[in-house]
């Protein structure tokens, strides 16, 4: 089992991957997605 130093240093070399294009547009639907609906929350509501 190895310790939280040797897990932090290991965690330190690794390198940052560059987001595939499926995730960026995932992430920008959900994003979109969650806008859009919370208008339509706030248009029913009537809170516009």
């Amino acid at each position: 089992m190895p310790d939280d130093k040797r897990t932090a240093e290991e965690l330190a070399k690794q390198q940052a991957e560059p987001l595939l294009p499926a995730e960026k547009w995932l992430i920008f639907g959900s994003i979109s997605l969650g806008l859009a609906l919370l208008g339509v929350l706030l248009w029913l509501t009537g809170a516009m």
